[in-house]
């Protein structure tokens, strides 16, 4: 089943190494988080991220934290918050940067780092135009759907591991067979606020 009640369509995420046969396999995703660092098997191509975005999709450039500091504030628009990836310091450091030239920010996180995140954008004021893609594997594809509101704007539910034999929507690849996680997503106004 693909969620499709009040606008809310699906997304994926996978190493540039895989994506070639997603590509093959004619997915048609409503929005996809290309890796744009990381070491050489992980970022997506040029090519890759644009044949998406000609087929509709919305593009979520996704920072990993490959290079910690202030001076990659501007390099992507969601960053990963996981282990081996941006630290709650650097995080802070992204989004203040990103807010002096008024640009919002996206974070991938889990439920329990997103109650972390936020009490540490309060805490220094920067909450404001920050959004969230929430990953939890515990959830279904229509739990993950309600999960959807304010400031969570996506919620991956699916991957190799906790749904290996789930279908990439409109393929016949598996999450297993393409190394991909699945997202739901409502495509809301992200940009900045304030």
């Amino acid at each position: 089943m693909t969620v499709t009640a009040r606008g809310i369509g699906w997304g994926l995420d996978c190493m540039g190494s895989e994506v070639q046969q997603l590509i093959e396999a004619g997915a048609k995703p409503s929005a996809i988080w290309p890796y744009i660092t990381g070491s050489e098997d992980i970022p997506w191509t040029g090519d890759e991220i644009e044949h998406f975005r000609e087929l509709g999709a919305a593009v979520y450039e996704v920072n990993q934290g490959y290079e910690q500091g202030p001076a990659a504030a501007l390099t992507g628009d969601e960053f990963d918050f996981e282990a081996r990836a941006w630290t709650l310091p650097n995080l802070l450091e992204v989004v203040a940067g990103r807010r002096k030239v008024q640009w919002s920010t996206r974070v991938y996180c889990s439920w329990i780092s997103y109650g972390l995140i936020k009490q540490a954008l309060a805490d220094a004021g920067t909450g404001m135009s920050v959004f969230f893609r929430i990953a939890d594997w515990n959830l279904s594809e229509y739990l993950a759907a309600l999960e959807l509101h304010g400031d969570v704007y996506a919620g991956q539910w699916a991957s190799p591991t906790t749904n290996p034999s789930t279908l990439i929507p409109g393929t016949n690849l598996t999450l297993a067979e393409a190394n991909a996680d699945l997202s739901v997503i409502l495509r809301p106004f992200t940009g900045w606020q304030g």
